[in-house]
């Protein structure tokens, strides 16, 4: 199935999301390779500060989301973070309030790569985080293809009703995470011109 030429044309469908998955797992691209090393870095489910340097470097290497912080400052508030036995449990419950905690670091704001990095430690409770979802998801809004009162992806509970609705609003429950990520990053990809 060809994709819409036009973004205001994208509309989410379970068709759609395989399509997007079936094209980037064939492509061999970057993002899948890199996608694959994550998983790799992050199936060990180790909190030590070498394997989250590790997490950390492979996380920004996708998503470019360390921002000017070093990853192993970035690694050293992870350890600190997850320390604290019970906020180890919280990621496995999924708790949204954990990303918010996570991002507020001493020297910055990390919220892409506290949202990535839940996601890619728990893909069936987190939704990932991306600059790429915030344009697709504020774009459907705007033309009316996903009404939501109040977009709001800066707090990442709010951020993960956004993808509830959004969910639900396109019949794609069964759907899981990572196969919606892929296919809100590949069609912002495909219309990245128009969203800009």
């Amino acid at each position: 199935m060809p994709h819409a030429v036009l973004v205001d044309d994208f509309i989410p469908s379970k068709e759609e999301a395989q399509n997007f998955e079936d094209e980037w797992r064939k492509a061999g691209e970057i993002d899948y390779q890199n996608y694959q090393k994550i998983q790799a870095v992050f199936s060990t489910g180790d909190f030590s500060i070498p394997s989250l340097e590790a997490k950390c470097q492979a996380l920004d290497r996708a998503y470019h989301c360390g921002g000017r912080q070093s990853c192993q400052d970035i690694a050293g508030h992870l350890y600190r973070v997850f320390s604290i036995e019970e906020n180890k449990n919280r990621l496995k419950r999924g708790d949204m309030t954990l990303v918010d905690e996570i991002r507020a670091t001493p020297n910055g704001n990390l919220y892409v790569l506290a949202a990535m990095f839940c996601h890619h430690s728990n893909p069936d409770k987190y939704y990932a985080y991306s600059g790429k979802v915030k344009a697709l998801l504020s774009r459907l809004n705007l033309t009316g293809h996903f009404l939501v009162h109040g977009l709001h992806m800066r707090n990442y509970s709010q951020f993960d009703e956004n993808m509830r609705s959004f969910v639900h609003r396109y019949n794609l429950e069964d759907q899981d995470k990572t196969k919606l990520d892929v296919m809100i990053s590949r069609a912002y990809n495909l219309y990245r011109p128009q969203l800009i």
